[in-house]
């Protein structure tokens, strides 16, 4: 079946180029138009939408009809009421900033800012001139005439955001919308500033068949839990039937039409048709919302996609198969899409089970992630990018959750990475990136300022320690656990890690991580088994040094994980690494080493029992 989709981006890619400029709604619509026209495509898609499920009937279109959207009002003097005794409401917002919304023919422009000229009288609509990133006017569009029910007053102090009433959507100068908070937070609050559910989600192609589709955890044992299309595989009959009734995920409707499409074209076209079903799904339910996937920003990725021809033509084609296998307007479903390639979060789990004392070093020192699932978050997308990020994303379950690792004044932004941070990848590079993907021009405080090492020196410094990190990572895949080779690994990993200080600025989590990986290579190398509290047994004992630098990574990576595990945390690598550290730390706590005076580390160790609920030994 791969092949067949194959064979529809190759038809894509020979059509006429003549809506390449176009916005996106004129370019799919006219792609789709030439595309239906062939009888290899329809044979495609009916070979793609083949059912395994029960019949569903409806094709999914919305019935078309009067959304109020009218061609740009003509140019020249806007004339006011005439009629002084007609409804006040329509007076109040002229002048007033507004944002645009329910409009079908130009989804595009839902979620724009626009400000209220004038109220047209004869045509019952109101006169908007839409706003830049900056709040300046689109003169040169000319106004739009809008129906009262296209527009909504915006709230100047700032829309919600999250359940918490810590921050607020403001607009950010030259950076569209973002988050800022309402008030002081504290490094490291105990609470999370948001807990999100995903709006959507699509699981990783590569992990289909070992993970979840619901909850995204790995499979085990048998019976195999499938949904009917046997496109979609689950690790409980809650998960299926949850996936079932939800119209973000695999649902019963998608499985009707066929799944078999789901499993063959990328996860970003899926979720795009799920997050367009789900919005459908509440619109008739009349289910009230704070946002919709409309008011995200999807400009800069069309932007972005004009700089590659090849990139945009595969988005509107993916757009096109994506909407006829689902059974959805092709113009939703390109903006669903664009949403999603600008907004989406990866959710990452770890690979292999979670480490329990006592530890395997070698679980500890190769600990990794990957990416199982695309979720897309209508309030988590409004966080704004920053290459020195003051918040940082978990992912237990389906859920985001967004907690601030630094101290954030009042009116602050808080801000997450979209890409590499400051110290992962040079400043031109980390730009070009964002550029390439996103279509904007980083203006971080990292990326103005004048880099700790320049380009050259970057990629030195990085390739030396990637060099230093293979040779440790060869070392103990290999099994050997003499003196010898652990003295190797261990003065690899400092090695490595001492680069890393020269372009990473402490305290940063890529270097606590590095740390937890020396300080289980340097406890398997002073015969230290890390299980907590030794019950009285033997064990090795690390130096003083390596331990105050476990200690100090321990703090940094409790700035980045739940300070209360009755809320069920994350299972990542940040919570496994900070597990390892505390228990290494309790495993010392009677058999200080010699040297080790640092007066702080037992009420340290204390603190973190309690928080991290680990009990006192014998």
């Amino acid at each position: 079946m791969g092949e067949r989709v194959d064979q529809l981006l190759g038809m894509a890619v020979e059509l006429p180029g003549d809506w390449i400029g176009t916005e996106p709604r004129e370019a799919v619509k006219r792609m789709m138009t030439q595309l239906s026209s062939r009888p290899e495509f329809k044979e495609a898609i009916a070979m793609l939408t083949e059912r395994n499920g029960p019949e569903h009937v409806s094709d999914g279109h919305d019935d078309a009809g009067d959304d109020g959207d009218e061609p740009p009002a003509p140019v020249g003097p806007i004339v006011g009421r005439d009629d002084p005794n007609e409804a006040a409401v329509e007076d109040d917002l002229v002048g007033c900033e507004v944002t645009l919304k329910g409009l079908k023919s130009d989804p595009g422009k839902n979620g724009r800012i626009g400000k209220v000229k004038a109220w047209l009288p004869d045509r019952g609509r109101f006169a908007v001139v839409l706003l830049d990133d900056d709040g300046v006017e689109e003169c040169a569009r000319g106004p739009l005439a809008l129906k009262p029910d296209n527009v909504e007053r915006v709230d100047k102090e700032g829309g919600a955001w999250g359940e918490r009433g810590v921050a607020r959507v403001e607009r950010i100068p030259g950076a569209g919308r973002g988050v800022v908070a309402d008030r002081e937070l504290a490094s490291a609050e105990a609470n999370n500033l948001l807990c999100e559910p995903a709006y959507a989600t699509a699981v990783n192609r590569k992990r289909a068949t070992a993970r979840c589709h619901r909850c995204f955890a790995t499979l085990a044992g048998s019976p195999l839990i499938e949904c009917p299309c046997a496109m979609a595989r689950y690790c409980s009959s809650a998960c299926r039937r949850a996936a079932r009734e939800d119209p973000g995920d695999h649902c019963a409707e998608e499985c009707a039409r066929g799944g078999v499409w789901t499993a063959m074209i990328d996860e970003t076209s899926v979720l795009a048709t799920r997050v367009v079903r789900k919005d459908r799904d509440e619109t008739k339910r009349g289910v009230e919302r704070r946002r919709r996937f409309t008011d995200l920003d999807w400009r800069g990725v069309w932007k972005a996609t004009g700089k590659d021809r090849e990139r945009r033509v595969r988005a509107v084609a993916l757009a096109c198969i994506a909407a006829a296998c689902a059974g959805l307007d092709e113009g939703d479903v390109l903006t669903a899409y664009l949403v999603a390639e600008g907004n989406t979060f990866y959710v990452k789990r770890p690979v292999g089970p979670k480490p329990t004392a006592p530890y395997d070093w070698r679980e500890i020192f190769t600990m990794a992630e990957c990416a199982v699932a695309s979720a897309l978050f209508l309030d988590a997308s409004m966080l704004n990018h920053s290459c020195e990020p003051n918040c940082f994303a978990s992912f237990p379950g389906r859920e985001i959750r967004i907690r601030n690792t630094e101290k954030v004044q009042s009116g602050g932004q808080l801000l997450i990475s979209y890409g590499p941070v400051a110290g992962g990848e040079s400043r031109d590079v980390r730009r070009s990136l964002l550029s390439d993907a996103f279509g904007f021009e980083c203006k971080c405080n990292a990326c103005v300022g004048r880099d700790r090492v320049g380009s050259v020196e970057f990629r030195r410094v990085k390739q030396t320690a990637s060099m230093y990190d293979d040779r440790a990572m060869s070392l103990v895949q290999s099994g050997d656990d003499s003196p010898e080779v652990l003295q190797t690994i261990t003065l690899a990993a400092r090695q490595s890690m001492g680069l890393l200080h020269q372009l990473y600025r402490w305290p940063n989590l890529t270097l606590a991580m590095e740390a937890t990986r020396v300080a289980a290579v340097e406890s398997a190398l002073a015969g230290c088994v890390v299980r907590g509290w030794s019950e009285g047994r033997a064990n090795g004992r690390v130096d003083s040094t390596s331990l105050t630098m476990a200690k100090d990574a321990l703090l940094c990576l409790s700035a980045f994980t739940e300070k209360r595990r009755d809320r069920g945390e994350a299972d990542g690598v940040v919570e496994r690494a900070r597990d390892f550290l505390v228990n290494l730390l309790i495993s010392h706590r009677r058999h200080k080493p010699a040297g080790w005076n640092d007066v702080s580390v037992s009420s340290q160790v204390n603190f973190f029992c309690m928080m991290h609920e680990i009990h006192d030994g014998p």
